[in-house]
């Protein structure tokens, strides 16, 4: 398996409205994910309008995400493209 990353795209002028939902469950990698992808945007699109919103956790997701698509098309961001979620990560201490 590689462990090189592709190679990030050229910097486009493109004006986008993009939204991350973001579980708060498991914060520590979901922030992290959101913070990469934060980074990887503003490199691409630098007039992107980024809008985060934190959910309590993965069942909230597709809701949220329902609610923005409901907005009006002047308000919302495009159609979903992508959706990752962690799950499966429990963390517990035996004595």
């Amino acid at each position: 398996m590689s462990t090189e990353l592709p190679r990030r795209q050229r910097p486009t002028g493109t004006r986008a409205k993009i939204c991350i939902v973001a579980s708060e469950y498991n914060e520590q990698y979901t922030q992290a994910l959101v913070d990469n992808c934060s980074e990887e945007l503003a490199a691409v699109l630098p007039s992107v309008r980024l809008e985060v919103i934190r959910v309590p956790g993965a069942f909230e997701i597709p809701v949220t995400i329902k609610s923005i698509l409901s907005r009006s098309p002047e308000k919302r961001p495009a159609e979903p493209l992508f959706r990752s979620q962690v799950s499966g990560i429990h963390h517990s201490r035996h004595p």
